[in-house]
């Protein structure tokens, strides 16, 4: 019987043989640590976000709508004089020049824009942010033409709910771990941003005050010399504009304030007495016009000689 001369080397063939799978099993497990913590550091993506995608569409269209209606100078829906109207004809229709249509169009397709791209992480991070500044801005917007002009336009509030939906859907979505930084960030962006409308909006009414022109200020008290009557409601936008024509001089006007407790209040007596329905109303030389008129029709019509130098100098 032949005997087995090499038994340690039998052995040692058997525990290769045994230790092989589990140290290649043990290799796989270090490789495929090593592949997850490379996935690790990539972007997470996703699919798009549909849902923000569509409420930015909305919003858009309807900004561009209002966009070509203050140019248009009609709304559907909305009379002349109505809520809607005298907000779009209102100071705070245009920011450094521009519609606040134009810049809402501009706010949706940014929205629409983040919320197709597939990086997870910044694109919540991005949507949170921007959506509570435009809220904070349409908020901004709503309030301020509510408590000046004591009306509501409800293409504005749609505007508004269209902005809340997505901030509250930008907000639930986010990871709470960014919530407080990212808060706070929104928070300084939209202090910022909604100091900066107010004082560009307080710039129109800084026209009315300061040094006076000569030639408005003599204009103003020839009209009111002269009989004339400046038929107005303080939250009338075309009659601000008036006013805004004749600068710091406006408040030597011969002006009749229609509607001293708000629109849809009884009118005032003077008013009523002379029957005025429309606001601007002049009534120069005994005849009404009912629309807003410009520093040189206003001279013309009653007959305003402007004071020579040597006049104004005595």
């Amino acid at each position: 019987m032949r005997q087995n001369r090499w038994p340690a080397v039998a052995d040692t063939r058997m525990w290769v043989s045994l230790a092989l799978p589990a140290l290649s099993g043990t290799a796989l497990d270090v490789s495929n640590l090593k592949t997850n913590a490379r996935a690790s550091k990539q972007p997470a993506n996703s699919p798009r976000d549909l849902l923000s995608a569509g409420l930015a569409g909305a919003g858009g269209v309807l900004a561009l709508y209002l966009l070509a209606a203050h140019f248009a100078g009609s709304l559907i829906g909305c009379p002349v004089g109505g809520g809607c109207d005298l907000v779009q004809q209102s100071r705070w229709a245009t920011l450094w020049g521009v519609p606040i249509a134009a810049w809402g169009a501009g706010f949706y397709a940014l929205l629409m824009g983040v919320s197709l791209w597939r990086d997870l992480r910044a694109r919540l991070s991005i949507l949170l942010v921007l959506t509570t500044v435009g809220l904070c801005a349409s908020v901004y917007l709503n309030v301020v033409t509510w408590r000046e002009l004591r009306v509501t336009c409800p293409y504005c509030l749609v505007s508004l709910t269209i902005c809340g939906t997505l901030t509250a859907w930008a907000w639930w979505r986010c990871n709470g771990e960014r919530r407080l930084w990212l808060g706070a960030l929104s928070g300084l962006l939209a202090s910022l941003g909604v100091g900066v409308m107010h004082q560009s909006f307080g710039g129109y009414a800084q026209a009315l005050t300061g040094p006076e022109n000569q030639y408005l200020s003599a204009l103003a008290a020839h009209l009111k010399q002269s009989g004339a009557h400046f038929y107005g409601a303080s939250w009338c936008p075309h009659c601000q504009h008036q006013k805004a024509l004749f600068g710091p001089a406006w408040i030597k006007l011969p002006y009749v304030e229609c509607s001293p407790h708000g629109p849809g209040t009884p009118q005032a007596t003077d008013c009523m007495t002379a029957n005025i329905s429309t606001y601007p109303t002049w009534v120069i030389r005994e005849k009404p016009r009912a629309k807003m008129l410009t520093i040189q029709e206003l001279a013309t019509l009653s007959g305003f000689k402007p004071p020579t130098p040597a006049a104004q100098s005595r």
